[in-house]
């Protein structure tokens, strides 16, 4: 089954209509903040996995000299914190799965919308970059300062 995409950037004239699929598809995506042209947020780090040993042990294992190892070598409050900050990381896991699902989305859109005449605008190996380079290629055009040969119209 194929997929239809309303729009293909192939000259210049398709820049407007292709610019603002590309914001509609990150924005359904969630990942528009990341990918917006003037002053993107940068992209969620993979966070630390919590450490045992970075949380409160019980008496024994103190006692005994030794470092936690597993939940139960820390106190009743190691281990709520432990637990608490190992939620926090499923959250900071989760939320970083959903921003590469969502960049590849948009990666795909766009090597799907550039026509097969334009391919080598999709050299770039990130969104932004795709973006960028798809405008580099209308803005002579678009500014008026066509190649000489080359006649902008509208």
């Amino acid at each position: 089954m194929s997929h239809y995409n309303p729009v293909t950037y192939k000259t210049y004239r398709d820049w407007e209509l292709w610019r603002s699929h590309y914001e509609a598809t990150a924005v359904n995506n969630n990942v528009w903040d990341y990918l917006r042209p003037d002053d993107p947020i940068p992209p969620p780090q993979r966070p630390a996995l919590p450490s045992y040993d970075a949380f409160q042990a019980s008496n024994a294992i103190i006692q005994a000299g030794a470092t936690p190892t597993q939940l139960s070598d820390l106190s009743a409050t190691g281990q709520r914190s432990y637990e608490s900050a190992m939620e926090r990381w499923e959250i900071q896991r989760d939320d970083r799965a959903e921003y590469h699902k969502g960049i590849n989305t948009v990666l795909t859109w766009q090597t799907n919308t550039i026509h097969k005449s334009r391919k080598m605008l999709l050299r770039n190996a990130t969104p932004q970059e795709v973006y960028e380079a798809v405008q580099r290629d209308a803005a002579p055009y678009l500014c008026g300062h066509a190649p000489r040969g080359h006649l902008r119209r509208v």
